[in-house]
């Protein structure tokens, strides 16, 4: 199946969440180059995302819907902490205890990093046992 037919099952909120998902993904890449982590951090937990009903979502189609739009405008390398830091905030925004994590590595000798979504210690926007494939993870709980 096509993007653009699972793009077409998608039914009118899903769509318009989506757009609105595009927009919102470039505005916290921006925020994260120009600003850094812990100053987007601050910002978005002093900002609500915009009224939308999320109760007819899970959180794992909601990380499914968060990915579609940030991988498609950003390159999969810079993907996942933007997708997830987006993740976390309307999940918590939703009364959903989400845990944005980070995790490092050393493949091949390189050191690579990774970021992900937790609610109930899984991971809602990656494999479900991504964790364990990290070193020195750090959790970012959400308290304002």
């Amino acid at each position: 199946m096509s993007k653009f037919s699972k793009f077409l099952d998608l039914n009118h909120r899903e769509k318009k969440l989506l757009f609105w998902l595009f927009w919102a993904s470039v505005k916290i890449h921006h925020s994260l180059r120009f600003m850094g982590y812990e100053k987007t951090l601050e910002r978005l937990k002093k900002s609500l995302p915009p009224k939308n009903d999320y109760t007819h979502i899970t959180p794992i189609e909601l990380g499914r819907l968060v990915n579609a739009a940030t991988y498609t405008i950003l390159n999969k390398e810079k993907a996942c902490l933007r997708s997830s830091v987006l993740l976390w905030w309307l999940l918590n925004n939703n009364q959903v205890n989400a845990i944005l994590c980070k995790g490092l590595r050393f493949e091949k000798q390189n050191l690579e990093g990774h970021a992900w979504v937790e609610v109930d210690g899984l991971a809602i926007n990656d494999r479900k046992y991504i964790a364990k494939r990290y070193d020195n993870i750090t959790r970012e709980y959400w308290s304002k």
